[in-house]
C-alpha cells in the first residue's frame, strides 16, 4: 500500500485544519500505551484506533461480564458469555475497523512489576483505570520515563481529567510542563468515596470524558492545539463544569520536587 492510498481513509480528517496532512502521518508514527480496557479505555481505544494512531498497547486482566455491556461499547453478550479477556475481545473489534495499524493486547494488570517495560517505548499513556492506586503508579512511571499521559475518571453521571506533561517530556513534546497528578490531588491517592457499585454509572459521561481525552491525545502527539491545563470536572446530569488546580508544579510534591517514586517502589507485583 504506497502512501496516498493509506492516508485516503483519513481524508476527512486530514481536511481539519488542526491536523493536516502532516498531523496525520505523526498519528500514524504514534505509539500509545492505553492502560486498563473497560469503559473509558475501550472507547479511547476505538477513537484512537479510528484516528489512526500507529500502534496502540492495551493492558487489562479482567474479562468481558454482561453488568459492561451498558458502558463498555466495544463488547457484546457473546463476549460476557465466553468470558474474554477484554483487551483480546477489543483488539479483535478494533483490528476489523482498522486493519492497518497494529494492536497488542496484554492481558495483564499494570504493576510496579511491569509498569516500565510497558510504558518504555510509548509516546504516551492513557488512563483507563477505575482506582487511584494504578494512577498514582502511573504519574510515577510517566514522570520517570518523561512521558505525557492522560488522567480520565468517571462515575455516576461526572467525570473528571486532566492532560499531565512531565518536566522530563516537556521539550519532547514542545508543550510547557504541568503537575503531575499528586500536585492536583495530593501526595496519597484519593479513598473512601463512591464506586461505581455504590453510585452506579451511565454510558455517556464514559464517550463524553473519552472524547476529551482523546482530543487531548491527539493534540500531543501531532503537536497541535492547545492542551487543558489543570483538573476539569463535567456533571452531565447537572450540566456542570468547573476547573481548578495549580499552574505549575508544587514546590512540596514528593515526586516533581522530590523524585520519590514512592508507587513505583512500593507497589506489590
Amino acid at each position: 500500500m504506497n502512501d496516498d492510498s493509506a492516508l485516503t481513509r483519513y481524508q476527512r480528517q486530514i481536511q481539519f485544519y488542526g491536523l493536516a496532512e502532516k498531523g496525520q502521518r505523526k498519528l500514524l508514527a504514534s505509539r500509545v500505551l492505553i492502560v486498563g480496557c473497560g469503559a473509558t479505555g475501550s472507547a479511547l481505544a476505538m477513537l484512537l484506533a479510528r484516528a489512526g494512531v500507529g500502534f496502540l498497547r492495551l493492558v487489562d486482566y479482567d474479562v468481558v461480564e454482561l453488568g459492561n455491556l451498558h458502558r463498555q461499547m466495544l463488547f457484546y453478550e457473546q463476549d460476557a458469555r465466553e468470558q474474554r479477556a477484554k483487551t483480546v475481545a477489543a483488539a479483535a473489534r478494533l483490528q476489523a475497523a482498522n486493519s492497518t495499524i497494529d494492536i497488542e493486547p496484554v492481558v495483564s494488570t499494570f504493576s510496579r512489576a511491569n509498569a516500565l517495560t510497558l510504558a518504555g517505548d510509548v509516546d504516551l499513556i492513557l488512563d483507563g483505570t477505575d482506582n487511584f492506586e494504578t494512577r498514582y503508579l502511573i504519574n510515577d512511571v510517566a514522570v520517570k520515563l518523561g512521558i505525557p499521559w492522560i488522567y480520565t475518571g468517571v462515575m455516576a453521571s461526572y467525570g473528571m481529567g486532566a492532560t499531565i506533561i512531565p518536566a522530563g517530556a516537556a521539550i519532547k513534546t514542545g508543550r510547557e510542563p504541568t503537575p503531575c497528578l499528586q500536585c492536583l490531588l495530593g501526595p496519597e491517592p484519593p479513598s473512601g468515596g463512591p464506586t461505581i457499585n455504590t453510585a452506579g454509572i451511565i454510558g455517556p459521561i464514559v464517550t463524553f470524558m473519552a472524547s476529551i481525552s482523546a482530543t487531548e491525545a491527539l493534540k500531543i502527539l501531532t503537536g497541535q492545539g492547545e492542551l487543558n491545563r489543570g483538573m476539569f470536572m463535567m456533571d452531565l446530569w447537572e450540566n456542570s463544569f468547573e476547573q481548578f488546580g495549580v499552574a505549575t508544579a508544587k514546590k512540596d510534591c514528593p515526586l516533581c520536587s522530590a523524585g520519590e517514586y514512592r508507587f513505583l517502589a512500593a507497589q506489590a507485583p
